[in-house]
């Protein structure tokens, strides 16, 4: 990897999920350590020169380079910066303000999952929150309201622990538990409308198109908590909440859908310990299909829903 650090560029410490990170890029939406660029660090993130091409990559295209035998990985979006991942060092190539927001918002998302995936930890694209001493995961494809759900179960008091993506390992005396990232969500400025936030609460990029993170000012607590139920949102809305329970061999599947990037994991070389944790999930975990209402108004009738089941579930 070539880096060009500076020696006085100002780093940035974050502990997210169990993993202390040193970067020089900012993360919106996750709260700095105070003991700054004196502590080891698990990932470290820094301003370099990224290369075009990977030399003896066994997977490529356009916009993703692999090679294995070092587990060096190259992403090139059609815009914003270059990253070039690899052990537990990123280097971003960045060409201005709005690259680094982009950046700042990959760094929580796509390289993120891809680190998950190459330390044998199972990222769901998910929204988490806290339910008594365990954690609710409510996972989907991107834009299908996951973090507009989690954001209306944080109103009534159920604190979130991971946005976007939340890495999945397991316990020995726990089975599948989730590590904790971020205690804020993130959230599009329709959301916070629709939700009826204040929208100073709420801390956007200066640059538009991207979501703002939103601090619902609740306090989970750190440390890994028992997954205690996966609900899955379907892309179609309907007039009614409805919650469909999965059993059998469709609770693997489905965990394997809602993978983050499961392209990447397939790529990089299936982890051993990744497919025990899927395992584990469906075997010890209830997974629900669920089908979010249409229109901001009707949320709080899903998350009643959500109660009834969780008392079901014996979560409550």
């Amino acid at each position: 990897m070539v880096s060009k650090m500076d020696r006085h560029t100002t780093m940035f410490t974050y502990l997210i999920a169990g993993q202390r990170w040193r970067s020089a890029i900012p993360l919106p939406g996750f709260a700095p350590l105070e003991d700054g660029c004196y502590s080891e660090a698990d990932v470290i993130v820094e301003h370099g020169e990224v290369p075009i091409g990977l030399a003896e990559a066994e997977y490529r295209t356009r916009h993703l380079q692999v090679r294995r035998r070092d587990g060096l990985v190259l992403l090139r979006p059609p815009l914003g910066p270059r990253y070039l991942i690899g052990g537990g060092r990123i280097v971003v190539e960045a060409a201005d303000g709005r690259d680094l927001a982009l950046a700042s918002s990959a760094l929580v998302s796509t390289l993120f999952g891809t680190l998950c995936h190459q330390r044998g930890l199972l990222p769901l694209q998910a929204s988490g929150v806290a339910v008594g001493d365990s954690a609710v995961l409510i996972a989907g494809a991107s834009g299908v309201g996951k973090s507009a759900l989690a954001a209306s179960l944080a109103l009534e008091g159920f604190a979130p622990v991971a946005d976007g993506v939340v890495p999945v390992t397991l316990d020995a005396g726990q089975g599948p538990v989730a590590l904790p990232t971020t205690e804020r969500l993130r959230l599009w400025p329709e959301t916070v409308a629709g939700l009826g936030l204040n929208a100073e609460a709420v801390d956007f990029f200066a640059e538009e198109g991207l979501r703002g993170h939103w601090d619902p000012g609740l306090n989970p607590g750190c440390g890994p908590r028992p997954i205690a139920a996966l609900y899955v949102v379907l892309p179609q809305r309907r007039a009614d909440p409805d919650l469909t329970p999965l059993s059998g061999s469709k609770k693997v599947g489905m965990i394997a859908e809602v993978t983050y990037r499961p392209l990447l994991q397939r790529v990089l070389g299936n982890h051993p310990a990744g497919f025990p944790i899927q395992v584990a999930l469906g075997q010890r975990v209830p997974i629900h299909y669920f089908a979010a209402p249409s229109g901001y108004e009707r949320l709080p009738d899903a998350c009643r829903m959500l109660y009834r089941n969780w008392e079901a579930l014996g979560i409550l």
